[in-house]
């Protein structure tokens, strides 16, 4: 059992191509009418993809059209509908390279993360420079105080047992750990610059980033 087969439409490759770009123009204008302004640019990464899914959507739209046209000089030029689309395509856009819109995205997503970094160092920055130094210097205070401490206990016990003395020489173990603890006290002391510059450093590179935010 045989079905009559439906009347197509006779049409000229030129007549496809106009129609396929009267249909391209109309998107591109409601396209650009809706676009937000930061994002005109034609480099744009996310208009470009809006553009690629508007070009598969409309070649799906003429392809389906295809079942009911009829191109009468397709084949004096060899090429079917699907050339002849492909053809117009190119003249309304530039081919799409990917390499290059990867490398794009991968910056964009790069310049993103160092906002963020930006971002959280400005507001976080300030107290952590203030809690490294508070760290450092209550720390040094603390070993200090616990030694010195630590050797007052050894000098009354010292003095206690030897009451009968009275210019008895300090114990060997005794006299080291006292120099032990000047030397400390000393060494935390050049050191006191050097902590204050770094945390100056800190400082100026958190107000950098302030600026350039």
């Amino acid at each position: 059992m045989s079905f009559p087969h439906s009347e197509r439409l006779d049409v000229t490759v030129e007549q496809l191509k106009s129609i396929y770009g009267q249909l391209q123009e109309v998107f591109n204008d409601k396209f650009s009418q809706i676009l937000p302004p930061d994002q005109v640019d034609d480099n744009d990464p996310l208009k470009r993809q809006v553009q690629i899914q508007l070009q598969d959507f409309l070649s799906g739209v003429m392809e389906m059209a295809a079942n009911s046209l009829n191109v009468v000089n397709a084949d004096m030029d060899g090429r079917s509908i699907k050339d002849v689309l492909l053809e117009s395509e190119r003249e309304y856009m530039e081919p799409f390279d990917l390499e290059l819109n990867e490398k794009v995205r991968q910056l964009y997503q790069e310049w993103e993360d160092q906002t963020v970094k930006v971002s959280q160092l400005r507001q976080n920055g300030p107290l952590k420079v203030n809690e490294i130094y508070n760290g450092s210097k209550e720390e040094y205070l603390s070993r200090l105080d616990a030694r010195i401490n630590s050797l007052s206990q050894d000098e009354a016990m010292e003095d206690d047992a030897d009451t009968d003395v009275a210019l008895a020489p300090m114990d060997t173990t005794i006299k080291q750990d006292y120099q032990e603890a000047l030397q400390n006290l000393y060494d935390t002391g050049q050191r006191i610059p050097d902590i204050r510059g770094d945390v100056e450093k800190l400082k100026r590179l958190v107000a950098y980033f302030d600026r350039a935010g």
